[in-house]
């Protein structure tokens, strides 16, 4: 992991299929002298097919719901061929067809990709502070802990914010089970957006709350009770 100038940047080896280059089967391509393109895919991810969407799109900033993105098992493959199309009508057709929906986060302005069961309600951000380091031009993960995800934005931005040992997974093993509690994965790539919306989006993705902590002038990140 390291973090450059132009941004936060964590990486493995190996990256989500989202973030990677479209697979050859998987073609846009535009109609005419009209600017509205063809969309055709073959046999593509649905996960693939909409970051595809999504990167022709007018939205910038995206993610899944990871408790869809956990359902997907098997991930749904997406064959189609659609003229005339603007990749925004594109991404909410395909997204009618698998029973999903767009949500905007109020407050981190990230869209996210979701089922008729999801409420917004966002974490409380006035606990953040301030960001001193104002806009950040990109903020990229790609399978990288939860934990080590909000320690890298936290560290940029200057908060002063603690996480709980159980978001971080450094908690011991609890009874009755004595099994240590896996992290979940963060893959994303988000552009022009602050430390507090990205860390509120992230809460917000995987089920985290923001509250005072005992130590004066001070938050912690932790797991809904």
């Amino acid at each position: 992991m390291k973090t450059a100038s132009g941004g936060i940047y964590a990486k493995t080896i190996l990256a989500l299929s989202i973030f990677m280059a479209m697979p050859l089967m998987a073609r846009s391509q535009t109609a005419g002298n009209s600017g509205v393109p063809n969309i055709r895919f073959s046999n593509v991810p649905i996960k693939t097919a909409l970051a595809h969407l999504f990167g022709m799109s007018s939205v910038t900033n995206w993610d899944i719901d990871p408790k869809v993105s956990n359902s997907m098992n098997p991930e749904p493959t997406v064959t189609l061929e659609w003229k005339n199309i603007s990749a925004d009508a594109a991404l909410a057709r395909l997204l009618k067809e698998h029973n999903l929906i767009m949500v905007t986060n109020s407050f981190s302005t990230v869209v996210r990709i979701t089922d008729t069961n999801h409420i917004d309600k966002p974490a409380n951000a006035n606990l953040l502070g301030s960001d001193t380091n104002g806009v950040m031009p990109m903020v990229a993960f790609s399978d990288v802990p939860l934990g080590i995800a909000l320690k890298t934005i936290i560290a940029q931005a200057h908060l002063p914010v603690l996480l709980d040992p159980k978001v971080t997974g450094e908690a011991p093993p609890e009874p009755p089970d004595f099994r240590m509690v896996s992290q979940p994965s963060v893959s994303l790539r988000w552009r022009n957006i602050t430390a507090k919306q990205a860390i509120v989006e992230l809460c917000d993705l995987y089920g985290l709350v923001i509250v005072n902590d005992s130590t004066p002038d001070s938050v912690v990140i932790k797991q809904k009770d």
